[in-house]
């Protein structure tokens, strides 16, 4: 992966929201997908994102709360060339994203037991909350 595609928060429609918890994009390699729902119509893919560590900017409203975890979801519009195969639950996923040649955002998600492809014409990020995890591998 480029440095270009580690920097996903600049293919978001709202950046803003993720300039709010991060000075720079994380790394999605080694994240913890809890859910993939694709919405009835086949459009719009979204992925529930826990990220296993706190972004790097202190939001004072979190306080001296001992979180250990920040999730957040990624909604991709419009989809196209979608591809599964398999999707067994595991603690860990890699994604990654860039553009593609058409300014489409391409999207591979894969881990032990997990593929997924496709590429969208817009992602935005919803959510984004810090918890306390049970236990992070």
């Amino acid at each position: 992966m480029n440095d270009s595609e580690k920097n996903w928060i600049g293919l978001l429609d709202n950046p803003e929201l993720a300039t709010r918890f991060f000075e720079s994009a994380p790394d999605l390699s080694y994240c913890n997908l809890p859910s993939l729902q694709i919405d009835e119509r086949g459009t719009e893919l979204t992925l529930g994102i826990d990220l296993q560590r706190l972004p790097d900017k202190q939001i004072p409203e979190w306080g001296e709360r001992k979180f250990n975890n920040f999730g957040f979801h990624l909604t991709f519009a419009n989809l196209q060339d979608l591809d599964i195969e398999g999707w067994l639950y595991t603690p860990t996923q890699n994604i990654e994203m860039g553009r593609t040649h058409e300014s489409r955002i391409r999207v591979e998600i894969y881990g032990e037991g997990v593929s997924v492809r496709f590429t969208a014409g817009a992602v935005k990020m919803t959510g984004g909350k810090a918890y306390r995890a049970s236990s992070i591998p």
